[in-house]
C-alpha cells in the first residue's frame, strides 16, 4: 500500500508540473503575442485557466496527503485532551460529508455537460472535462484527507494528544 501511495504522489506532482510548466510557457507565449502581435493565441487564455483549475484540485489531494491544510483551532486551547479528539473527529467526519457531497453534485454537473455537448469556446473541448477535476479532486481529497487523519490519530503519543 505504501508503495502505490508513493507511486500515485509522484504521478501527482508530475502531473503538477507538467501543467505549471504548459501554464508558464503558455502564458508567456500569450503576453508576447499580444504586445508584439506577430502571432494570435486566442486558446492562451482559457487553456492557462484549464491547467490551473486542474492544478487546484489535484493539488488539494497532495496538500491533504501530507496534512498540509488549515484548521481552525482557536478553541483547542481551553478544551480538555478527550474534548479535543472528539472535535479532531467531527472535523473530518463533516469534511468528509461535504467533499463527498459536492463531489456527488459536481459529478452531477459533469454528466449534464456530457448530455448538453458542451465545448469551450477557443479551444472547443469538451467541458466535462474541465468540470471532471472537481470530483475527482473532492473525492480523492476526502480520501486522502482520512487517511492522513486516521494515521495522525493512531501515531500519536501521549504529550500530542493533548495538542490535538
Amino acid at each position: 500500500m505504501k508503495k502505490f501511495v508513493e507511486t500515485l504522489d509522484k504521478i501527482e506532482s508530475t502531473v503538477i508540473a507538467i501543467l505549471l510548466s504548459l501554464q508558464l510557457i503558455i502564458v508567456l507565449g500569450f503576453t508576447i503575442a499580444r504586445y508584439t502581435q506577430l502571432w494570435r493565441m486566442p486558446w492562451g487564455e482559457e487553456f492557462s485557466r484549464y491547467c490551473m483549475i486542474w492544478m487546484i484540485y489535484i493539488g488539494i489531494i497532495v496538500g491533504a496527503r501530507k496534512g498540509a491544510h488549515y484548521a481552525v483551532s482557536a478553541l483547542d486551547g481551553f478544551m480538555p485532551a478527550w474534548l479535543k479528539k472528539i472535535f479532531y473527529v467531527l472535523r473530518i467526519v463533516f469534511t468528509d460529508v461535504f467533499c463527498l457531497f459536492a463531489a456527488y453534485q459536481a459529478t452531477t454537473l459533469a454528466r449534464k455537460q456530457i448530455s448538453t455537448g458542451q465545448l469551450s469556446p477557443a479551444l472547443q473541448w469538451p467541458m466535462w472535462i474541465i468540470y471532471l477535476a472537481i470530483p475527482i479532486g473532492l473525492f480523492f481529497f476526502a480520501v486522502e484527507y482520512t487517511i492522513h487523519n486516521i494515521q495522525v490519530m493512531r501515531g500519536l503519543s501521549k504529550d500530542e494528544e493533548d495538542q490535538l
